[in-house]
């Protein structure tokens, strides 16, 4: 639900949910959430691990996204 709130969403497919969400844990730990287009709107999250390009995009604009709220 915080990565919705704090627009952590690819852009919305041709069903208009976004095919991604992302979200920040409190302990740090990053995970996606993907959606399939024959069931457009349920996600299935896991956990993204490791040395990822998208694991420290994610980390990196969460950290903005909350500061800038306050």
């Amino acid at each position: 639900m915080q990565g919705v709130m704090l627009a952590m969403i690819s852009e919305p497919a041709a069903n208009g949910f976004p095919k991604f969400i992302w979200c920040v844990a409190n302990d740090g730990r990053v995970f996606e959430a993907k959606t399939h287009p024959s069931t457009p709107g349920q996600y299935h999250g896991y956990p993204l691990e490791g040395e990822d390009d998208m694991k420290a995009y994610v980390t990196k604009t969460w950290a903005a996204r909350c500061q800038a709220l306050g």
